[in-house]
């Protein structure tokens, strides 16, 4: 017999993504006027929250895909959204489901494992997000197959799929470089995690390669702004202001977003004034004016890759694999030709 979970009503789905409960209903109940993005959106958060059958537990074992996260990814409705929708429809082809389970800073902090994982043994674990080390050894040693998106522990070795931020970073640079650019500062707090940090180091690789200066006043490397504080932000530019380089690599475009409105509340103009340039192609690329120049994390490829290893036949974690898929440069409108030096790029 199944085991069901206390069920949530529409408005408490509604609520938890911040939409009316006729969305709600509408996705729910599989009607049309919900875009497939956010019926994706609600879905999810209706298997998360229990919400009627979508909740329930089957006793099959191996018949899903557990996606572990902690709580800035299970809120984000930015960047994550589209990866946990892409793990869905990759489980979907390989005759699974998916449950996405939120890693509370009570259950981090004791290492306490999902409960779902007392009711069934799944197919394989996703994390996906930035966990302690702790966690994520403690995951390891359950013996189920566990696979990182996006990111990675160091201190932990664990199979992981990734974009190759280190070449997409390279990239980007050459670009700013093609239009003119010399002055390149960088913001992104490379201790908070492994993607902002191989960033910086293909930043410091395209700019050494081109022969360009690294102006650390320009530079934004410590803080806890992951998610783009701007209070931080801020500062830096009270620093800095009115000393500014030609254009700034941002680690994240969350971080590229909250600085265009910094300086927007200064009086600088981007691009006229300074460039700004992104990571991922978020949501808020296309929703901050001017639109976002940024590199494309592909999140298909990422949700696509890690479901295939975890269903393989055969699995090894020891050594684990690294695969890590290149991003794609997205030219918008962010970015401006510098008023001399700029060439064509040819991307390479």
């Amino acid at each position: 017999m199944s085991k069901r979970i206390k069920k949530a009503s529409m408005q408490d789905i509604a609520d938890y993504v911040g939409v009316s409960k006729n969305t709600v209903s509408l996705a729910v109940n599989n009607k049309p006027g919900v875009s497939d993005k956010r019926r994706a959106e609600i879905l999810q958060a209706a298997r998360m929250l229990h919400y009627g059958g979508l909740g329930t537990l089957a006793n099959d074992a191996g018949d899903t895909v557990l996606v572990v996260a902690p709580s800035y990814v299970v809120d984000d409705r930015q960047f994550y959204p589209e990866i946990i929708w892409e793990v869905e429809q990759a489980a979907r082809h390989e005759g699974l489901s998916m449950i996405l389970t939120n890693i509370t800073q009570s259950m981090q902090e004791h290492a306490t494992l999902p409960a779902l994982l007392r009711d069934r043994v799944p197919r394989g674990i996703i994390l996906l997000g930035v966990l302690p080390p702790t966690y994520v050894a403690r995951l390891l040693a359950s013996e189920l197959r566990v696979i990182h998106v996006d990111t990675y522990d160091i201190e932990t070795p664990c199979p992981s799929v990734v974009t190759d931020n280190l070449v997409g970073a390279a990239q980007l640079v050459r670009y700013l470089h093609s239009q003119g650019h010399r002055d390149i500062g960088f913001i992104g707090p490379i201790r908070m995690t492994t993607s902002v940090f191989e960033r910086w180091m293909g930043f410091q690789f395209a700019m050494r390669e081109r022969d360009l200066p690294i102006n650390q006043a320009h530079c934004l490397l410590d803080g806890s702004y992951y998610v783009a504080d701007d209070a931080e932000i801020s500062s830096f530019l009270d620093r800095v202001v009115p000393n500014l380089p030609a254009a700034w690599f941002c680690g994240n475009d969350r971080m590229a977003t909250t600085l265009i409105h910094a300086l927007t509340a200064r009086g600088i103009r981007v691009p006229d004034d300074v460039s700004v340039a992104g990571f991922d192609d978020a949501d808020t690329a296309v929703q901050v004016l001017p639109k976002l120049t940024t590199m494309r994390v592909r999140r298909d490829l990422l949700a696509a890759n890690a479901v295939r290893i975890l269903c393989a036949s055969e699995w090894s974690a020891n050594p684990p694999i690294r695969l890590c898929v290149v991003p794609e440069l997205v030219v918008r409108d962010s970015v401006a030709p510098y008023p001399l030096l700029a060439e064509t790029y040819m991307p390479r």
